[in-house]
């Protein structure tokens, strides 16, 4: 695994734990992916979403803004988004879950 997936790896599991952490990291594949995993029991609000979403057709990553909008971004930005939380996502994720095999296998990537 490279380095940059399992810095999503831990990430998501971080965010899947309070729901609020890195919640700018979290991306999906498409834009239906998106709707369905944050908005499938209210089609109503999925709809309005898509309706305020920042949309450039230039991205091939969604995920949700800090003013919680539909963004697009490209597979580069949110790499370098990773690399820029590298640090604080390791740290976090230590003090929650401790150096398990996620941790190992980040350690090996790093080493690498």
């Amino acid at each position: 695994m490279k380095k940059l997936e399992i810095l999503e790896e831990m990430a998501t599991k971080l965010y899947v734990t309070d729901g609020v952490s890195f919640q700018k990291l979290i991306t999906y594949g498409s834009l239906e992916e998106l709707v369905e995993s944050n908005y499938a029991p209210d089609e109503e609000e999925g709809k309005i979403a898509i309706e305020n979403a920042c949309l450039t057709g230039t991205g091939n990553v969604f995920r949700i803004d800090d003013d919680l909008y539909i963004e697009e971004i490209t597979e580069t930005e949110f790499e370098e988004e990773l690399e820029e939380n590298e640090e604080e996502i390791v740290s976090e994720y230590i003090e929650n879950f401790g150096k398990d095999e996620i941790f190992n296998e980040y350690t090996k990537a790093i080493g690498d």
